[in-house]
């Protein structure tokens, strides 16, 4: 089995102060929404390896090693989106939203994924 790390970017602090002060004083105030917003859309076409301090562990899983990196990626995809896959295997998994733009996928030796508006791009960490 190869295993995967999702990571996201936790922005509770970010959410709980926009509304009282306003989306400018909250990008000054959280850089880590500032990097969220760069790369929600797009992915990693808008990605700068500064913005990785921002991302935690999120999730791990285990997909069979004889699937390839594309097709595992697109199969953790479908399995934090609520659509499980027979070769994944949910390993542990704390409060997270689905899979999406802007989200990581990190394999075991270190190398880094971010879901694109299509696909996946790798990133440097």
């Amino acid at each position: 089995m190869s295993t995967f790390k999702i990571l996201q970017i936790n922005l509770d602090a970010a959410y709980n102060e926009i509304n009282i002060i306003g989306r400018e004083a909250t990008l000054a105030k959280y850089p880590e929404y500032a990097a969220y917003l760069s790369t929600s859309h797009r992915g990693s076409p808008n990605y700068n390896p500064e913005f990785f301090k921002y991302y935690s562990e999120v999730a791990t899983a285990e997909v069979d090693s004889s699937v390839e990196l594309d097709a595992a990626l697109e199969e953790l995809f479908d399995t934090f989106n609520g659509y499980p896959t027979v070769n994944t295997k949910v390993v542990s998994k704390s409060r997270m939203s689905s899979l999406s733009v802007g989200n990581i996928v990190q394999d075991s030796f270190g190398k880094a994924y971010m879901v694109d508006s299509s696909g996946f791009g790798e990133i440097q960490v």
